[in-house]
């Protein structure tokens, strides 16, 4: 762990490659609220380094995801499925309920990676769910899906076996991260990017592969608790134990997948590097280069940083 250059007791955030040099936040420039952080020093944009306690890693918060389910909008939406399926005769109505509530459960599920990537571990509203536009996402979920198998069959079958595996085995690899963009970026065009997807992947890291065998574990449990009771439920109850255990083990996986964004979203900002990580300015107003030069001692340049932020303000002129 590194310590701000100009604040010791602080844990840096920030790394100038050009001074090596480290900073925290409140030693850090921007023009604007798009501009990009740059060094006080030598002016070179700094790279964004994540301090240790900033975010609560995804292995440390295992119990959060598995307890994010019990929460009011997952047990109402769980609720309503249960209740369509015992009030409703086998149907059309019935038919078209299920197809329904199977399009909801895959949008919330869209709009729990979306909060999550946030930082946010309180679910979201099942009655926004179900008004607010975008069930078009659905849509485009099944159009990956489709997508990469329809590729996958015909490069295997009119190409070459060999072929078709490895490529198989990449989309396979890929469906999370792919998954994860489109619930945050809402584009298919981007969640079929494979150079979005392997770049993404690439900044991740081991993390990502760590959380694809989370995820498999879970998958593996939803189909265990399935087999467990058609084996010893009757048909009727198994169904519901199935239905249940799947919509659990697939939210604490939605879950995961979008805190994992939120832990290393400064490795997944928009651009071509982390050197084009937007940095936004100090709320309070305070200008970080006034602290700097006046810790260097130099008194005049600090005085004609404080005049030139405060022309156009009115300040008394004692204070200037």
């Amino acid at each position: 762990m590194s310590h701000c250059w100009h604040h010791p007791a602080t844990n840096s955030r920030w790394h100038c490659n050009q001074c090596q040099l480290s900073f925290c936040d409140r030693c850090v420039y921007s023009a604007g609220s798009q501009a990009r952080s740059a060094c006080l020093h030598c002016g070179e944009p700094l790279e964004f380094e994540t301090a240790e306690g900033d975010v609560v890693p995804f292995w440390a918060r295992l119990h959060d995801f598995f307890t994010y389910p019990f929460q009011t909008g997952p047990i109402a939406l769980l609720g309503l499925a249960i209740l369509a399926s015992f009030v409703l005769s086998p149907g059309l109505l019935a038919a078209l309920a299920g197809v329904f509530i199977m399009l909801l459960q895959i949008k919330y599920g869209f709009n729990v990676i979306a909060a999550m990537s946030e930082g946010e571990f309180e679910a979201p509203s099942l009655p926004a769910t179900i008004t607010e536009p975008g069930y078009i996402v659905v849509i485009k979920q099944f159009a990956i899906l489709a997508f990469m198998f329809i590729t996958t069959a015909t490069v295997g079958v009119k190409l070459s076996p060999a072929l078709g595996i490895p490529l198989g085995i990449f989309f396979v690899l890929v469906l999370p991260m792919s998954t994860i963009v489109l619930a945050t970026q809402r584009s298919l065009q981007a969640a079929l990017n494979p150079v979005i997807l392997v770049t993404f992947i690439y900044r991740i890291g081991w993390p990502y592969l760590l959380v694809y065998l989370y995820l498999l574990i879970m998958f593996s449990c939803s189909i265990t608790f399935g087999q467990l009771a058609f084996n010893y439920a009757g048909i009727e109850a198994a169904q519901i134990i199935t239905s249940v255990s799947g919509y659990y083990f697939t939210l604490v996986m939605y879950s995961l997948m979008g805190y994992m964004v939120f832990q290393y979203r400064h490795r997944l900002q928009p651009g071509s590097s982390i050197d084009e990580f937007l940095v936004a300015p100090d709320p309070s107003g305070e200008d970080p280069r006034v602290h700097v030069l006046l810790q260097s001692g130099e008194y005049q340049r600090a005085l004609d940083v404080l005049v030139n932020n405060w022309k156009g303000h009115d300040y008394p002129p004692t204070l200037i």
